[in-house]
């Protein structure tokens, strides 16, 4: 999204959350649970018992504990969006302040309109969405930033490239780590985003295109693509599934990789997708999915279906 302007516009016209309040379901039941979380929820990184959580209207990110609990809340530059965990370590992207922010730590200057965030175990890679560049840190010093074209916005790591999907200009762009070297793929879609890695295809949310679509992370050519609407935000994958975060809802999807077939929705809330005004985010941890509602300033936490 274009969030300089308007993430501090839509933000802050929401009503303020009561950090920590939950619509607590029944004991035992399945049904979703729903964490009030400050203003503006984003992004949302997995740790060993819960999730940190970036609230992009309110500079901070807090910390959730597998029961749903505020455990921390820590603040960040202004306009934060994404995070990673590198160990014990948090690194936040500031869109606004064009930085990495290590919590606790120190900041490191990426470029124009810092978003998204990935850790491979050595080193941080962070897309500057405004300047076209994925940024390469090593032991938290640039090392390297590479043309990925204005308008790119994600970034995950798999086993033989860094992958970046590029929102503005509908492609999926792969760098080899080894040496820096970048291929580009044909159009997959309008507005890719959301990226995950299962067995040998890449899949991809495309927001503005309404569909997944799985793509060979070698050609970077379309295998499969899965008509859903909803604004398909974020995806991550486990063992078994594929599991997309449309924005209207929010709802969660299951796709099963092995048919390229939606297996099962789960409806989490009534609220219209975001026109590009704000995105949502998906996590994994053990039997839960947490997704994050932007316009809701809440998380829910819900069973894997």
């Amino acid at each position: 999204m274009k969030y300089r302007a308007s993430v501090l516009l839509f933000g802050l016209a929401l009503l303020a959350a009561v950090s920590g309040c939950s619509s607590q379901p029944a004991a035992g039941s399945n049904e979703p649970l729903q964490i009030k979380v400050p203003r503006g929820p984003v992004g949302l990184a997995p740790t060993d018992d819960g999730v940190w959580v970036v609230s992009s209207g309110a500079d901070s990110v807090t910390k959730l504990s597998g029961s749903g609990k505020v455990t921390s809340t820590e603040q960040t530059p202004p306009v934060p969006l994404r995070a990673a965990m590198d160990g014990d370590r948090l690194w936040v992207t500031s869109f606004e302040d064009n930085v990495v922010a290590e919590i606790g730590g120190g900041t490191v200057d990426v470029g124009d309109g810092a978003e998204g965030i990935a850790v491979d175990g050595q080193r941080i890679w962070v897309v500057a969405q405004d300047d076209g560049r994925l940024v390469r840190l090593d032991g938290g010093k640039v090392t390297a930033r590479i043309n990925v074209e204005t308008g790119a916005r994600l970034v995950i790591v798999g086993e033989k490239a860094v992958f970046v999907s590029n929102y503005a200009q509908g492609n999926i762009v792969a760098i080899n780590p080894a040496h820096n070297k970048v291929r580009s793929s044909k159009f997959v879609c309008a507005g890719p985003q959301g990226m995950a890695l299962h067995g040998d295809l890449l899949w991809v949310a495309c927001t503005l295109g309404e569909s997944v679509v799985a793509v060979d992370p070698v050609s970077l050519k379309i295998r499969h693509e899965i008509r859903l609407p909803g604004s398909p935000d974020a995806v991550r994958a486990t063992d078994e599934a594929v599991y997309v975060a449309l924005q209207a809802g929010p709802t969660l999807v299951k796709i099963n990789p092995d048919s390229a077939m939606v297996e099962k929705k789960v409806s989490l809330g009534k609220q219209l997708a975001l026109a590009d005004q704000a995105n949502i985010d998906l996590a994994i941890t053990g039997d839960y999915a947490w997704i994050s509602s932007f316009s809701e300033d809440a998380v829910y936490r819900v069973n894997l279906p």
